[in-house]
């Protein structure tokens, strides 16, 4: 099994070639498409589709760091000084950190409020969160984050967007 770390370089030659270079709120929108659809799978108690929205959300992260130039990690911190999680706090942290996100984004492109680098920095940072985040969601939901990254992985790296716009197959 590969790693998420060795997904990510793939994953980065692959979208690259299915999409050229492209902004990153490209991925930041699609990051918080699948967290509406893991929302949703948890709601309507939906195990397949909640590991099918895990493994899409890490690939649209590692898109996102990609090119953001960050590196896709977990901080190893307990988020939010909390004891135990549920699977609804980590629901409810992972959109804050997503808006967190969204925040230094927006806030960098119009030049206000701290600098680049300041922004960049809360973005890593946010980035890092949500992975614990994410973490702590696939542990209460016995889901295993790499596992359902790479079975996703291997089924997204066979599509092909230049040849097919409806489907990429």
């Amino acid at each position: 099994m590969k790693t998420l770390s060795e997904i990510q370089v793939e994953q980065r030659a692959w979208s690259l070639k299915n999409f050229g270079e492209h902004p990153s709120w490209h991925p930041l929108l699609g990051i918080q498409e699948e967290l509406g659809e893991l929302s949703d799978a948890y709601l309507g108690k939906k195990p397949d589709a909640m590991m099918d929205a895990v493994a899409d959300l890490v690939i649209y992260l590692m898109d996102f760091c990609s090119c953001e130039d960050i590196e896709l990690k977990t901080s190893g911190r307990v988020y939010s000084g909390q004891a135990k999680a549920t699977p609804q706090i980590s629901l409810l942290e992972m959109q804050v950190r997503c808006g967190n996100i969204s925040h230094s984004y927006l806030k960098r492109e119009q030049g206000i409020r701290g600098t680049s680098q300041q922004h960049k920095e809360a973005i890593q940072m946010n980035v890092e969160v949500l992975m614990d985040c994410l973490r702590v969601f696939c542990d209460d939901t016995d889901i295993h984050l790499e596992a359902a990254t790479h079975v996703t992985w291997l089924h997204v790296s066979t599509r092909d967007w230049t040849k097919n716009k409806e489907d990429g197959s």
